[in-house]
């Protein structure tokens, strides 16, 4: 059994102004998306199953080999609603699919992983949520990461919050685009993972989040994803196709001042 990292800082705040990270990253007024976003998490609550229900294309639990995705653990209900919240989302008018394959207890296996993976194929994604991270790497799951970015699928995948240590997997894999956190004065997270893999940094410190803020390269990682979304609507609106080293170099820019 692999345990995911799967860190959920929660503060009690009264914050009720703009979130700073949408301030921050300076976007426009979103349009309808073109793009399938897949979240590879612990599920979605029943509720926002049922909320959102006309932004979500498909679920699958590839634990179970079913469609119920009850979110019991809550990590995947707040990764989607940093996307899909009507008060904070980055993503409100997004396209999800969302894909079980962390269990109750934040934990998971590599052929898991590999399932999910295949079943974002399957669904239509072209960009994939993964706002986890193991210690160790996995045969299955590389090739399939491979295939799927030679079919043009973007991948972003947590670097890890356990400070100054490696980026963990799958972010460390040079066909995954690694995200960090930063804080609002753009300084890198002091529990962030460094070093070979960390590709990009986007805020992930102290978010407002509602009525509650949270901290963790999850969060960035599906701000991240979000933004990458926005992205490629920006460049397909204007009939530009980018490459996988084109996303990752734009991701990677501290001034992202183009405004997508």
């Amino acid at each position: 059994m692999v345990k995911i990292l799967l860190v959920l800082i929660l503060f009690l705040t009264g914050c009720h102004d703009q979130p700073w990270q949408l301030r921050d990253l300076h976007l426009k007024e979103e349009t309808e998306s073109r793009q399938i976003i897949a979240l590879i998490d612990t599920g979605l609550s029943s509720q926002l199953l049922k909320k959102y229900d006309d932004r979500i294309l498909d679920v699958y639990n590839v634990i179970k080999g079913c469609e119920d995705v009850e979110d019991y653990h809550g990590h995947g209900s707040e990764m989607f609603l940093l996307g899909a919240s009507n008060q904070y989302g980055l993503l409100k008018r997004g396209q999800y699919v969302i894909i079980k394959a962390i269990d109750d207890q934040g934990e998971t296996k590599p052929h898991y992983l590999y399932l999910a993976l295949k079943k974002a194929e399957e669904m239509g994604a072209n960009i994939v949520n993964m706002s986890l991270g193991g210690m160790n790497e996995d045969r299955e799951v590389n090739r399939q990461i491979e295939h799927m970015v030679k079919h043009h699928i973007i991948l972003l995948a947590a670097a890890g919050d356990f400070g100054d240590k490696d980026v963990l997997y799958p972010a460390c894999n040079k066909h995954v685009i690694g995200v960090g956190a930063y804080d609002r004065d753009h300084e890198i997270w002091k529990e962030c993972n460094i070093g070979k893999g960390l590709d990009c940094l986007f805020p992930g410190v102290n978010l407002n989040l509602g009525k509650h803020s949270a901290s963790g390269t999850s969060y960035a990682c599906m701000i991240a994803s979000c933004y990458t979304v926005r992205l490629l609507d920006y460049y397909a609106k204007r009939d530009k196709t980018l490459s996988f080293g084109q996303i990752k170099r734009l991701l990677s820019r501290e001034d992202r001042n183009w405004k997508c």
